[in-house]
């Protein structure tokens, strides 16, 4: 049976036709031949994450069972950019690149770590006894980047697997951070599978700790955090959330066509990026990055986007990410009162303009997530997070209280 969303079966790209095929009833050609050369006959599959960029290129990764209900591997299918080693078929005339999981190309060391036959080696080599063993996968973006929880009968330990060249960079930025920030420092890596091995945080990310009634931060500790940033190893500035925005306006524009007015007047309103002085960031600073214990900040996660940027991004996108997971937590007061502390004590760091129109392009960056998970009935999440974005721009705003631009911008 084939589960397609009929939202995204409507979609399409006249430079990508695969768009049509990956996120319609048609995908069941490709799959049901790469799976059955595996020794598996397909019964259902449905798309469970979608990267696609308008003319360039669609990756989507499929949950696929077999016709008794059997879970089956997942599978990815690609294209516009098919990495070597991915198996190439063709659908009307389109070509199309499969994989397996975690038979990742881009990825070359998620085989390793999942199968405890190699695994067990790589631990001990770097001083982890292992008798018992086992491994999850715990996050994966495909070509990108995964994150895999390896347990033995002594310790937890987390694996972090990214494309080979640039897992080195990543090491030494773990070390580098370790020593003034509570980064987990890396406990080592291999540049041929492209992996990094790091111990486990205690506590609560800050997402859960707000869904919860856990302590949370005070928001000085919070600001703490951004000032002692060393500069980045080998990298340039971190991407802001205003230069990423022509992308994702054209992907909103396809995705929700009645739309395409309304984003032009937010990214209007946002306006360009400016060539302020920048400062060393997080480059990704969220509440799933940070861990909480007894309302201590005991962790800061995922730095491989470490570079320096404006000093109003770490804290927008802070901002940015409370304000979009607000109206779906179950504590939504919570979080807006703590965003409120945060914004208030961050608008007196910088220009308190700055804090108002990138944490709006952040909030319109995360308008694509309900697309991207292929949550049922996406169109109108992402219209209503479009809205979102939209109303954080007024100036009767109740998240920061300031509005308007400022002509005295301030850095730490």
């Amino acid at each position: 049976m084939i589960r397609m969303n009929p939202d995204s079966a409507r979609l399409s790209d006249p430079d990508l036709p695969a768009v049509e095929v990956l996120l319609g009833p048609d995908a069941v050609g490709p799959l049901g031949t790469l799976l059955e050369a595996a020794g598996f006959e397909i019964g259902r599959f449905r798309p469970r994450q979608v990267t696609w960029w308008p003319r360039r290129s669609i990756t989507v990764r499929y949950d696929v069972s077999s016709a008794d209900g059997d879970r089956l591997p997942q599978v990815v299918a690609c294209s516009g950019s098919i990495p070597p080693g991915a198996t190439i078929l063709e659908a009307d005339g389109t070509q199309i690149g499969l994989w397996v999981l975690p038979a990742d190309p881009d990825l070359p060391g998620l085989s390793s770590i999942l199968d405890p036959r190699t695994l067990r080696p790589m631990l001990e080599s770097i001083g982890v006894p292992v008798a018992r063993i086992s491994a999850r996968l715990r996050a994966y973006r495909p070509r990108r980047r995964a994150v895999v929880q390896v347990d033995t009968e002594h310790t937890r330990v987390y694996v972090k697997l990214g494309r080979p060249e640039a897992i080195r960079r990543l090491h030494e930025t773990h070390q580098l951070l370790a020593e003034v920030l509570p980064v987990p420092a890396s406990l080592g890596f291999d540049p041929e599978l492209g992996l990094l091995v790091m111990p486990a945080g205690r506590g609560l990310t800050l997402r859960e700790t707000l869904d919860t009634s856990g302590e949370l931060p005070a928001p000085q500790t919070m600001d703490d955090l951004l000032g002692p940033m060393p500069d980045p190893i080998g990298r340039g500035r971190a991407r802001s959330p205003i230069e990423k925005l022509g992308t994702l306006q054209g992907l909103l524009s396809r995705i929700v066509p009645d739309q395409t007015g309304r984003l032009e007047e937010i990214v209007g309103r946002i306006g360009p990026e400016t060539a302020e002085h920048a400062v060393p960031c997080h480059g990704d600073f969220h509440d799933g990055q940070l861990l909480v214990d007894d309302g201590a900040i005991s962790g800061l996660l995922d730095v491989d986007t470490h570079g320096t940027g404006h000093p109003a991004n770490d804290p927008a996108t802070m901002l940015g990410h409370l304000e979009s997971r607000r109206p779906h937590s179950p504590h939504p007061d919570r979080i807006g009162a703590y965003a409120a502390q945060l914004g208030a004590l961050w608008a007196t760091r910088v220009d308190p303009w700055e804090l108002v129109r990138r944490r709006s392009a952040v909030m319109l960056g995360l308008a694509t997530g309900p697309f991207r998970v292929q949550q049922d009935g996406w169109p109108d999440q992402v219209r209503a997070r479009i809205g979102r974005a939209g109303d954080a721009l007024a100036h009767e705003n109740a998240l920061i209280g300031f509005s308007g631009p400022s002509h005295t911008p301030r850095a730490w």
